[in-house]
């Protein structure tokens, strides 16, 4: 078999495993609220457009929003732990199969850059008095700045030393802002050929970083992650039993547990606050808490602070409700003497507290700058009030599948 024939046939296998799970996706009310959302939101970017600020920074909002797209590069290779037994002796015939997973990767990728600078040109268009040629100008020169870090990131994996790959991430993040942010303050000519030149450094000095031909356990650490965080997105809709686990040390923030009192009633109060502490779902919930509280801060229209705010409530709530499935199939659970009530009892008080906590966090810029006061105590005492409904009704849903 032709290596990129596999390669298509481990992506239609993803797929197909993956695709029963899609029309609970669709059917779970994420998708109407997304079109919703996004149909109230144009209607206020296009006020904003026909009558920007003076002096608007487009260049560093340009470079804010899309330097992301250019410095996040995931390679999907599909690749299985059992590779490293069968397809390792067939090393030399892999390129085929790699250069497929990269140039696949790099073709869904830029679909989302188009998207974006598609929604973010019309602003550029009127706050820097350009023609519409330059959409075309700066999305292939973006495509090229993304294409070399993509190249960039598929060497980084391939170092044997972790600290090379950590410094050069951190790097390709940095310098992604900086490229983009010149490319649009800066004239083209001038501002292209130094991105060149920066560009042609960058790929040079990786003949000087020592490599393996293949770093296969990398490869395979990745897109273990790579599937996990699917199937994590997944599990906010319906049950996975393919649900990766991945579990990281954070000792400081797990002594916080402490202050949970010893007691038979707390056993999965305590379990599901350390799993929660420790899991992927704390750096989802907390980056979307962030943000949220930064757009809200820094947004000038009072209806755009309180359809954010929704937002960032609706989709905390989804992504907390996903701690149901952590250890539901433990086998020790079922050893213990300890009831189930006792376990979606853990489950939802550390949901719920947890949303209380983000609801109060984004209360907090939103009070702090929307003209009325009383509209954000309003909207504060229904989140509330929506959020103790939300988990009596999960509590329904988790007893109604025991």
């Amino acid at each position: 078999m032709k290596m990129s024939v596999l390669w298509n046939k481990r992506f239609k296998d993803f797929w197909t495993e993956v695709s029963p799970y899609l029309r609970f996706v669709f059917n779970g009310g994420l998708i109407a609220f997304i079109v919703i959302s996004f149909s109230i939101g144009s209607i206020y970017y296009r006020r904003f457009i026909e009558n920007p600020p003076v002096d608007f920074p487009i260049h560093l909002l340009s470079a804010c929003v899309l330097f992301w797209f250019i410095a996040y590069n995931p390679v999907r290779t599909y690749l299985r732990e059992a590779d490293l037994i069968y397809l390792v002796p067939a090393e030399y015939k892999m390129k085929s199969y790699f250069n497929k997973a990269i140039l696949v990767s790099f073709i869904l990728q830029c679909l989302a850059l188009i998207m974006i600078w598609v929604v973010l040109f019309p602003l550029y268009l009127v706050t820097s008095n350009t023609n519409g040629l330059m959409f075309f100008v700066f999305l292939i020169a973006l495509f090229l700045i993304k294409w070399i870090f993509m190249i960039g990131s598929w060497q980084e994996i391939q170092f044997k030393a972790v600290s090379h790959r950590k410094v050069y991430s951190y790097f390709r993040w940095v310098i992604s802002f900086i490229l983009v942010y010149i490319l649009f303050s800066y004239h083209l000519p001038k501002g292209m050929l130094f991105i060149a030149l920066v560009l042609l450094t960058y790929i040079v000095s990786f003949r000087l970083i020592p490599k393996f031909h293949i770093n296969w356990d990398r490869l395979i650490h990745v897109e273990k992650q790579h599937k996990a965080r699917i199937y994590a997105f997944l599990s906010w809709f319906v049950d996975v039993p393919q649900l990766p686990k991945r579990v990281n040390n954070r000792k400081t923030l797990s002594k916080s547990a402490e202050l949970f009192s010893i007691q038979k009633r707390n056993t999965f109060v305590f379990l599901y606050y350390l799993t929660w502490i420790r899991t992927d779902l704390f750096g989802i919930v907390v980056r979307m808490t962030l943000v949220g509280m930064i757009l809200i801060f820094f947004l000038t229209n009072d209806w755009m602070k309180y359809l954010f705010y929704i937002i960032v409530i609706y989709l905390s709530g989804i992504q907390l409700s996903s701690l149901r499935q952590y250890h539901k199939n433990m086998f020790w659970l079922y050893i213990y003497p300890l009831k189930n009530e006792l376990r979606v009892d853990g489950i939802l008080k550390n949901s719920f507290r947890i949303h209380l906590v983000i609801i109060f966090m984004i209360t907090i810029p939103l009070q702090l700058t929307i003209s009325n006061l009383t509209y954000g105590f309003i909207l504060l005492v229904v989140s509330i009030l929506l959020s103790y409904m939300y988990h009596q009704s999960l509590s329904k849903k988790i007893f109604s599948k025991k």
